[in-house]
């Protein structure tokens, strides 16, 4: 249902569940009410977000006169109470962000001319043990990272070919290579060879440039092989052969694999080596609990989330404890991390979405440091001695094995991190990737709900990165992004407000929901310039140039539209 200038006010899911919403005067979401809770939205004179509440959490900002976020509090509900934070920013002269204080200490953060981050430095409110963190960045003329230095010898080096594809990436250590890469490409772009410290990984791939196999495999070393069909459904790898239905969703395999789903299209079990998982989704298609069969290791997992949509609160219960997990963002990093409300950790992150630097243990006063692959994954964590705690191979769709300092295998990282593949949050508990919009078994290769975005991102709402996850990432669970080192949170967002911003001036009667949608659609194919640009002219009502610039927005879309019918 829509009100007079096509603003939704209900909606009713294929699981016959009904939300409604209601607008202020200024057409701004004040009240969104699901079946479970009901969230609240407040805004001052100018149209900025200054709160948003449900039950698990009540948010504030506070602006200053030119519309820079001074301020973000945040109060999370858990069993023994409530947690408080209080995120301070500051900005130079050109509006960049040049500080962040939180209850732990401060960062600073320094740009070049072109706005490029160039530093950035923790440092606690005590010093104590491994002390603060800086971390430094360098750029070639086009703009590309070149090179990162780190505490404790920490270096990265960064090289390219005329085409902008990242050749080398190496990792070091005081000059000793801790996760060297290099890369080739074929005439397609899709990397045909992968050097690694490991030996040379060989991917092939059929016409749609979809991954059929890869020899020396990184975690077994031997082949991983795939099919699929024609509307992107993995049918084999080299452990079974998979059914999927009319949805392209997989609802059986040959070893005793077989998954249900609900109306809305998400998993809600699967049964796999004899042991049933079920999955429990709210009305906006998030999970909220993954409980287990296993008599030997039952489980329950339950997560809630704040009135932005970000995972908050994550409770673990076994036979005989419970740990509760709460974060604590900027933006949409996670920032500090509390286990049963006591503090535990705090991240850095670099202006790249899902690229953490490092993690401070604040009850060991220990820094630790990550080092990735091209696609973000984290493939060796280093402690302030510059010695590897611990390192990580995966399948190509992202199944993880963890090795100690010794380079034993062991089945859950001694230092509680979560940061694998592509540099997501992966839950071993259920061996799912948490993205922000969805979730990610790596072990058959799908999400576990449909695209938000329908079928903007393709005609098989279910398939990771279009099966080609040797050269392709998805931070999101939006969008397939390629060669690594995509948008940052904030100039995703940036991005879709801009476009966003643009089509509702252009025509007032699109519906936020319908003009988002389209933003997010836009946003696959071009830059945070762009977006700039479009907003600009579309503002303008420069009809003509707004043409000129979506005419190769437009082929690229046409492009892979033709590929899908293929």
């Amino acid at each position: 249902m829509y009100d007079k200038v096509s603003n939704v006010t209900q909606k009713t899911t294929p699981n016959a569940k009904t939300l409604s919403y209601v607008y202020d005067a200024l057409n701004r979401l004040t009240t969104k009410t699901t079946p479970e809770q009901v969230y609240t939205f407040g805004y001052d004179t100018l149209s900025r977000l200054t709160s948003a509440s449900n039950t698990a959490s009540s948010l504030s900002f506070v602006y200053d006169a030119i519309g820079q976020l001074l301020e973000a509090d945040t109060a999370e509900v858990i069993a023994s109470g409530s947690l408080q934070s209080q995120l301070v920013y500051g900005y130079d002269a050109a509006g960049r962000k040049a500080s962040l204080t939180d209850s732990t200490g401060s960062t600073s953060y320094a740009f070049d001319k072109a706005n490029r981050l160039t530093q950035l430095a923790y440092t606690p409110l005590t010093i104590r043990g491994d002390g603060g963190v800086t971390f430094n960045f360098a750029y070639d003329l086009g703009g590309r990272r070149t090179g990162m230095t780190g505490p404790s010898g920490i270096t990265k080096t960064y090289s390219y070919d005329n085409a902008n594809r990242l050749l080398e990436l190496i990792n070091k250590i005081n000059d000793t290579e801790v996760a060297p890469f290099q890369y080739l490409y074929d005439k397609a772009g899709n990397r045909n060879k992968i050097a690694d410290k490991y030996g040379d990984h060989v991917p092939s791939y059929d016409s749609l440039y979809r991954l059929l196999n890869l020899t020396n495999a990184f975690t077994t070393g031997g082949a991983e092989t795939f099919s699929y069909d024609l509307t992107g459904n993995r049918t084999s790898d080299q452990t079974q052969s998979y059914t999927p239905n009319e949805l392209n969703q997989i609802t059986s395999g040959t070893n005793g694999l077989s998954l249900s789903y609900d109306n809305n299209g998400n998993v809600t079990s699967k049964t796999e080596n004899g042991i049933t998982w079920t999955y429990t989704w709210n009305s906006e298609n998030q999970l909220t609990k993954v409980t287990n069969t296993d008599s030997q290791s039952p489980i329950t997992v339950s997560y809630e989330y704040d009135a932005l949509g970000r995972r908050i609160l994550k409770t673990l219960t076994t036979h005989d404890s419970q740990l509760t997990t709460a974060w604590i963002y900027d933006g949409n990093d996670i920032l500090l991390e509390y286990q049963n409300g006591i503090l535990t950790n705090r991240y850095t992150h670099s202006s790249s979405v899902d690229e953490p630097l490092a993690k401070t243990d604040l009850t060991q006063s220990k820094n630790y440091f990550y080092h990735v692959d091209a696609l973000g994954s984290i493939t060796a964590i280093t402690d302030s001695t510059g010695s590897i705690i611990e390192s990580y191979r995966y399948s190509s769709y992202g199944v993880p094995t963890i090795f100690d300092k010794d380079g034993l295998e062991i089945g859950t990282s001694s230092i509680g991190n979560f940061y694998l593949h592509t540099g997501s949050q992966y839950d071993s508990e259920t061996k799912t990737y948490h993205h922000f919009y969805r979730e990610r078994d790596a072990g058959f290769g799908v999400w576990l709900s449909p695209d938000p975005i329908g079928f903007s991102g393709g005609i098989n709402l279910y398939s990771y990165v279009g099966n080609n996850p040797i050269n392709a990432t998805d931070p999101w669970g939006l969008l397939k992004e390629e060669g690594g080192f995509g948008y940052s949170a904030e100039d995703f967002q940036k991005g879709v407000d801009a476009i966003t911003e643009g089509i509702t001036t252009k025509d007032p009667t699109v519906s936020a929901d319908g003009a988002k949608n389209k933003a997010s659609e836009i946003m696959k194919e071009m830059g945070i310039g762009e977006a700039l640009k479009l907003k600009s002219l579309l503002k303008k009502g420069d009809w003509k140039q707004v043409e000129e610039l979506l005419k190769g927005i437009d082929e690229r879309v046409k492009k892979k539209k033709k590929m899908c019918k293929i």
